[in-house]
């Protein structure tokens, strides 16, 4: 394996890129397996990029990454069952897929599965074998119109090894289930893309009044200051590892809250701010004026308005709200939060 390899979650920004290893994958490591016409059908999909990193956003997608480029993916989805698992030619047989294979068993398990389930080509087949894998069945799906062998396949989990034998230490995925068990724990570098990457949706979807040109402008700025040693930042991860936003605290100021759009409204921001309260009891946040619904939600949490700027902190005409935590709305901070300081991203290497 290369010793550059990182492994992360899969970001909004990857999907192009999957894409291209998905069929890249079908075009060229097919055809050990199955005819011009079976490999050209193969690659057709996915004909909706949309939809595609929709069913990518879903249950546990690992990217291998060279470069800052992806070139290997495997999804959990549902938990007991492999969705997806591809690796770029160039990059076959250097152990990327073993390693994401290791994560995803070492996920299935932590959340209690028994038997984990795939649906292998011919092609993988053999690689699937290796890692324990038995056959229960042969299908014979069409698509496009075209008749595929494919292998429906299952390896039982419990009192078993992880992987085989290029067995590397799985990504430590996170246990726990929904918000009872959300973890907040500090922000590390390989984090910064991901984080972007949530700043900018959730931006694009509630800061309606900032223009596209002021947004571009800011990213530079944001990424600097996720990337900082000097930043406290501060990351929410669901039940998988998956990171679902983070904040930023400048000693009792709160700077930032940001949670990715598919998380608003599950209660997950106003666990952020019981958690900034337990560190820093005089908390202060300031808002932009026309985001009504971040105002109402911090006077939800019990925070006031003292004080109001017409410009932002880069002089940009977005005037400001001062808010201050008078009177903390304990019922709204009720649910309890939980700490993780371990990395959610590690290197892996051969061993």
């Amino acid at each position: 394996m290369p010793n550059d390899t990182r492994f992360r979650n899969y970001i909004t920004a990857d999907a192009e890129a999957l894409i291209a290893v998905y069929r890249a994958a079908a075009r060229v490591l097919g055809r050990q397996g199955y005819t011009e016409e079976q490999t050209n059908a193969w690659a057709m999909y996915p004909e909706d990029p949309a939809a595609f990193r929709r069913m990518l956003a879903k249950g546990v997608t690992i990217c291998a990454v060279i470069d800052s480029v992806p070139v290997a993916f495997g999804q959990l989805y549902p938990v007991d069952h492999i969705a997806y698992m591809y690796c770029h030619p160039d990059h076959a047989r250097c152990g990327l897929g073993s390693a994401i294979l290791s994560m995803l068993e070492a996920h299935a398990q932590s959340k209690g599965v028994t038997a984990l389930r795939v649906e292998a080509s011919a092609v993988a087949r053999p690689f699937f074998e290796r890692f324990g894998f038995c056959v229960l069945e042969v299908e014979r799906p069409v698509r496009y119109g075209v008749a595929f062998m494919r292998f429906k396949m299952e390896k039982e989990l419990a009192n078993q090894q992880l992987g085989g034998t290029d067995r590397v230490d799985p990504l430590p995925l996170l246990p726990g289930s929904s918000n009872q068990d959300l973890v907040i724990r500090k922000a590390h570098p390989a984090d910064c893309e991901t984080l972007l990457d949530c700043w900018l949706r959730s931006v694009r979807a509630t800061h309606i009044f900032v223009s596209s040109d002021d947004i571009q402008s800011m990213i530079p700025h944001v990424r600097s200051y996720l990337s900082s040693s000097e930043s406290e930042i501060w990351v929410a991860c669901d039940a998988s590892g998956v990171s679902m936003g983070f904040m930023g605290l400048s000693g009792s100021k709160m700077e930032a809250l940001f949670l990715a759009p598919e998380f608003h409204g599950c209660g997950i921001g106003r666990q952020m701010v019981q958690y900034a309260h337990s560190l820093h009891p005089a908390l202060t946040v300031d808002v932009n004026e026309q985001n009504t619904a971040a105002r109402q939600f911090y006077e939800a949490c019990g925070f006031v308005v003292e004080g109001r700027s017409e410009k932002d902190g880069q002089g940009r005409v977005y005037p400001l709200l001062h808010m201050r935590l008078i009177a903390p709305n304990h019922h709204a901070l009720q649910q309890p939060v939980r700490e993780n300081i371990s990395a959610v991203e590690r290197k892996c290497q051969d061993r």
